[in-house]
């Protein structure tokens, strides 16, 4: 059975909300018409029933019909019997096309989730969607398994009653007819009420999930930082919020009822009075008389039990209205109508003048043409924000270009299947992602089919084979929530035995050793090098001394290719490569971690560039080696300026608070890159925050350690203020860009 989408027209009031359900439930129309079925079956019930009171007190009690009496009561026995009967089987129904509308309804859900792009996640929180898996899906189900069926069992009752009465006597139903509307005016002034609270009670459960979420992944760094007071603030505020409005909530969800009662209520004391009054005058029998009331309770009821269910019907409608906001997400990529099977790789992979943003008013590739040889090695390198990544992610076809074209031996690939295009490729990330599942399953992934003697192969190739063994589950040993049991390297291992087995001619790597440390960036890169053999290998670093044995490397700068060529051509030609080489150069890691750097390096950087090589190597005997993990704040906006940073190795986030008091990335700084200089002269609050994206080693110098050098060597100050003053000039240029001065 094909899974159905859930509409894609908005939810608008009970009537949009009965057409939304309507199209979840039309493959199961066969099911749904027993259970109405069964449904008239109740009705019957309550409608049948009060009859016989009529004919016991009009023709049993006044001439003492025994006969008839047996008559009237076997009937009623069948009569309940069947409706019972109709009762279990519309309960048992309804509990399976209930169940079974939810599946499809999250499975449309999760399809759908799974064909939007990178940027849809990046502006919605996951805690946001898992509420609408969640709390959402909770009151859909509530209102479609009870309230649904309770409101057209109820509704028909009424109907019934009404209709029944009429044909007693026309006069009661003339005035119920009247009076009945006031139990339905709370439902229909209080119900546009409910559903806005219902929609922003839903808004507040997301954001209270995603403070808890992120508190519970940040747990080290909350108690590191004694984070506890400003956490417990952050969650306060939604969790306020949530009480305010579920308080609101459930006042005016309870005040329906309520208010139906009443009404109910005085229809009922009306209705009895005028029937009184008729059966004083003579104009109705005593029996028509009970026949009528007791149909007039069962009008109470079903209108009492119709507003209950009908405050949980209409509270579902804002639920619904956030399922439907991530089902009308535009899909970035999509198969044609008559897309066609993609022919293995055979000669290259172009970009043919692709221009693309990931916002209308965001270019980041501008006009690129370029290719890559099948069976070649390339790298694509720049500045952070060149568009290295992007490339990657086009010619993975996980967006598709604005204009101009990404070919395959001459195929655009949009005129393609994505189910011909991905098996073609083995894809290994920055960050190495791990199932809670065995080790032998992670690297099945690649493959589905693939054999125990097939993951074995490709875990040895990628070198983490005699690792797996000497675990005490070998292969089946599961790997923990997010690979959590394993170190960077081991996942980044295994990350690649996937990429293997899945015998892809093309293998696309994304910074694929960055989280690493040094060691074993080393021992990654080698097997990546021996991974190129035979196979077309598109990687993207910022590691310069990785690509050195690299066939091709394409040189990203603001969004264009500006140069191609090997490691040495490019050196050789002194450009943009040639000043990336230069400013990741001059620095060592030994095994332990400790990094030094050398006093020409020191000179290349603008503060630092007036010292001779004597001063200098003093300055660099002075430097201690800082590491931050991925996610540790090395720097907060405000505090105290004492250090100055080189990024040796590793990238972080520099964050600036906007004018709406919000945090926001600047810019992201990479080997090589500097921040915090002014703090060597003057203790003055930092102007941004500094955040390791990934394991970051840092040369860090303090301000009481350069002092001493200036005490010893007051020429140092001299060159250092004259060297400050340079770069604040260079600052204020309208065409300068922006500096690490923090």
């Amino acid at each position: 059975m094909d899974h159905p989408t859930a509409p894609i027209a908005p939810i608008a009031g009970t009537f949009g909300l009965l057409k939304w359900f309507f199209v979840l439930l039309k493959p199961y129309r066969g099911r749904c018409a027993v259970i109405l079925f069964c449904i008239f079956l109740q009705v019957a019930l309550y409608v049948i029933y009060p009859l016989a009171f009529q004919v016991i007190f009009d023709r049993v009690l006044p001439f003492k019909n025994s006969a008839l009496l047996i008559k009237v009561m076997l009937q009623l026995a069948a009569l309940f019997a069947v409706c019972a009967a109709g009762a279990m089987v519309s309960v048992r129904l309804v509990a399976y096309v209930g169940s079974h509308v939810l599946r499809d309804l999250r499975l449309a859900m999760f399809e759908h989730l799974n064909r939007l792009s990178s940027s849809f996640f990046a502006r919605v929180e996951s805690s946001d969607l898992l509420a609408r898996f969640s709390f959402e899906l909770a009151a859909v189900e509530l209102a479609l398994v009870r309230a649904l069926p309770a409101l057209i069992e109820c509704s028909l009752v009424v109907l019934g009653c009404l209709v029944t009465i009429a044909l007693i006597d026309w006069r009661i139903a003339a005035v119920t007819l009247v009076l009945l509307p006031l139990s339905f005016i709370s439902s229909k002034l209080l119900g546009r009420k409910v559903n806005a609270l219902a929609y922003d009670r839903s808004g507040f459960e997301a954001r209270m999930l995603g403070v808890l979420s992120e508190s519970l992944s940040s747990r080290p760094i909350i108690r590191a930082l004694g984070l506890e007071p400003q956490t417990k603030a952050n969650f306060d505020l939604p969790n306020n919020s949530l009480a305010g409005t579920s308080a609101q909530l459930g006042f005016f969800g309870s005040l329906i009822p309520v208010a139906s009662l009443y009404g109910v209520n005085v229809l009922v004391v009306a209705i009895v009075g005028t029937g009184a009054a008729f059966v004083i005058n003579g104009g109705l029998s005593i029996g028509a008389f009970f026949g009528c009331f007791s149909l007039l309770m069962s009008v109470a009821a079903g209108t009492s039990t119709a507003a209950i269910w009908y405050a949980a019907f209409v509270g579902a409608i804002g639920k619904v209205t956030r399922i439907e906001e991530l089902m009308r997400e535009k899909i970035a990529v999509s198969d044609a109508p008559d897309a066609i099977t993609l022919a293995s790789l055979k000669r290259e992979i172009s970009f043919d003048n692709v221009v693309f943003g990931y916002s209308e008013d965001r270019q980041i590739l501008n006009g690129v043409t370029c290719s890559i040889k099948a069976g070649t090695s390339v790298a694509i390198v720049g500045s952070s924000g060149s568009g290295k990544s992007t490339m990657l992610n086009l010619i993975a076809r996980f967006f598709d270009p604005k204009t101009g074209a990404v070919l395959f031996d001459g195929t655009d690939i949009r005129a393609a299947t994505q189910a011909s295009l991905r098996p073609q490729m083995g894809v290994v990330l920055q960050e190495a992602y791990l199932f809670n599942t065995s080790i032998a399953e992670n690297i099945r992934l690649g493959k589905l089919d693939a054999t125990d003697e097939e993951i074995a192969a490709a875990a040895r190739t990628a070198e983490i084979h005699d690792f797996i063994s000497e675990l005490p589950y070998g292969y089946q040993t599961l790997a923990g929530e997010h690979g959590g049991f394993f170190s960077g390297g081991q996942r980044q291992r295994i990350a690649i035995a996937r990429a293997i087995v899945r015998g892809a001619p093309v293998l696309v790597l994304d910074e694929p050793t960055s989280a690493l440390d040094p060691a074993t960036e080393v021992s990654i890169n080698e097997s990546i090098e021996r991974l190129a053999a035979g196979r077309t290998v598109v990687m993207v670093t910022h590691r310069l001394a990785a690509i050195q044995r690299f066939n091709q490397i394409l040189v990203m700068h603001q969004g264009r290719v500006v140069e191609t060529g090997s490691h040495a051509e490019l050196l050789a030609k002194g450009c943009v490569y040639r000043g990336l080489w230069d400013k990741q150069s001059g620095f060592t890691i030994d095994s332990a971690g400790f990094a030094s750097v050398t006093p020409e390096r020191l000179q290349a950087i603008p503060i630092f560039a007036t010292l001779d090589l004597n001063a200098l190597a003093t300055v660099a005997e002075r430097f201690n080696t800082e590491t931050f993990e991925a996610g540790f704040l090395a720097m907060r906006e405000g505090d105290p300026g004492e250090k100055f940073y080189i990024v040796v190795r590793g990238n972080l986030e520099v964050l600036k608070h906007g004018a709406d008091g919000r945090e926001k990335p600047v810019a992201v700084l990479q080997d090589g890159d500097h921040f915090g200089e002014i703090a060597l002269l003057n203790s003055v609050p930092r102007t941004a925050s500094i955040r390791a994206l990934t394991r970051a080693h840092c040369l860090s110098l303090s301000r009481e350690h350069f002092s001493r050098l200036v005490a010893s060597q007051p020429s140092l100050r001299v060159a250092l203020e004259n060297a400050m003053a340079e770069r604040d000039r260079r600052v204020a240029e309208p065409t300068a860009g922006p500096r690490g001065g923090m």
